[in-house]
């Protein structure tokens, strides 16, 4: 492998890793070609799974990443995660903010200490936010973790 642009040029890679978090479903008809056809069929089929997670992928986005401009991938996957994170976060915090959950907090359970640590560090949980983004992805409430390979 060249360099880091140069793996996620054709948009396959990225592929990937939307199919290892359960994102891309569509991942078998991913080209792993370095070729303008397969460029094109790599990115039409990863605008409409980056969108539901809020993450925006335009034609300059495209554009930086095919040319393999300098830091492009990288931002590109940081936004990625940031993305991801914050709905794992407030995927577990709706489960916590449920009726079941509040019953079982009263039963003098405890939050797993994921959960737990997620409160501290965020404050205030916003249900309306969570509903809103589980819409988006109706699979992340059955899968979290992203597999490994």
């Amino acid at each position: 492998m060249g360099n880091f642009e140069q793996a996620f040029a054709s948009g396959y890679l990225l592929g990937e890793v939307m199919a290892r978090c359960n994102l891309q479903p569509d991942f078998a008809k991913f080209s792993g070609k370095n070729t303008p056809d397969a460029r094109i069929n790599n990115y039409t089929r990863l605008q409409p799974s980056l969108g539901k997670i809020g993450v925006q992928l335009d034609t300059r986005t495209v554009t930086s990443l095919v040319r393999e401009e300098r830091g492009a991938a990288t931002r590109l996957l940081s936004s990625l995660r940031m993305n991801l994170d914050a709905m794992v976060r407030d995927v577990e915090k709706a489960k916590v903010g449920t009726k079941l959950g509040r019953t079982a907090m009263s039963a003098g359970t405890k939050p797993s200490l994921g959960v737990a640590e997620s409160f501290r560090r965020t404050g205030n949980f916003n249900n309306r936010q969570a509903r809103v983004r589980l819409a988006k992805l109706p699979e992340l409430r059955n899968n979290l973790t992203c597999q490994r390979g």
